[in-house]
């Protein structure tokens, strides 16, 4: 007798979507993250892995991510969640590091490089103009000869302003689970410090040791477990490169297909993996 339940349930599994975020936090990641979430089927869907291998980035992109990653969360940091990276990990309902994993880092900095000596060195002829002289752009134009004091300090407070904003947000995601009191927590954890991952289960920057494979598995052992990661253009083209790489370096592809053959299947291989 067909067993119509069983048949419905392997055909209609719940799906544990699985989100990646690698690499620096940029405007880029951002839409790509938004890309991926257009691929979630919200009514067969459990809860969202969102899996973090970043060392941070834009301020203002990673609160744009944050923001799109409207689901019950699981997250997990792989081999770097730090900066921008954490300000992602932490807002995770579960939040799970392996044990190497490099975390924290929460605090915010800026880079001003100055290069007006080594262009006229070079003869470069250098004219700035601007409309106003206090325009943000124009102070930290690098063909001048350095900042202010006044704008040294303006950037100082921009970034102290913005390094609050990021201890904020921890504290709403963590501040019952963090070990610490508050005097401790700026001392050690909000001091832009990075930790391994069983350091940060112990000071409560993260639940628990664990990876993304092996924690979904056990938790969610009826549901399939879906990459829903979409691809930039350039990393389909590299992907699509690497397997046709793959397929001509495979000697038994060489001696067991004719030239025809060879190129027939270099091309099917090429195609499909561009539709991944």
């Amino acid at each position: 007798m067909i067993n119509f339940a069983t048949i419905k349930n392997a055909i209609f599994k719940p799906l544990l979507p699985v989100l990646k975020i690698q690499g620096p936090i940029t405007s880029e990641l951002t839409s790509k993250v938004a890309r991926s979430l257009k691929n979630i089927n919200p009514k067969r869907s459990k809860a969202l892995a969102v899996v973090i291998n970043s060392p941070g980035g834009s301020a203002a992109q990673s609160e744009l991510i944050c923001d799109k990653l409207k689901h019950f969360l699981y997250t997990f940091a792989e081999d770097i969640a730090a900066s921008g990276g954490y300000y992602i990990l932490c807002i995770g309902d579960k939040v799970y590091v392996d044990p190497s994993s490099i975390v924290g880092s929460i605090g915010v900095v800026a880079f001003t490089t100055f290069v007006k000596k080594a262009a006229e060195d070079q003869k470069v002829k250098i004219r700035n103009v601007a409309s106003r002289e206090d325009l943000l752009s124009y102070k930290f134009n690098p063909f001048r000869e350095d900042i202010s004091d006044g704008e040294k300090q303006m950037l100082h407070d921009m970034l102290k302003r913005t390094h609050q904003d990021f201890i904020d947000h921890v504290e709403t995601h963590r501040s019952k689970k963090i070990t610490l009191d508050q005097q401790k927590r700026n001392e050690v954890v909000y001091n832009a410090d990075v930790f391994l991952g069983s350091k940060c289960v112990e000071l409560g920057l993260a639940d628990k040791l664990g990876n993304y494979e092996s924690v979904l598995f056990r938790e969610f052992p009826d549901a399939k477990i879906v990459n829903v990661t979409s691809k930039t253009t350039a990393e389909k083209y590299r992907d699509a490169f690497q397997t046709s790489t793959q397929f001509l370096k495979s000697e038994d592809n060489l001696l067991t297909m004719t030239p025809e053959q060879q190129i027939k299947e270099l091309v099917s291989r090429y195609t499909e993996s561009l539709k991944k």
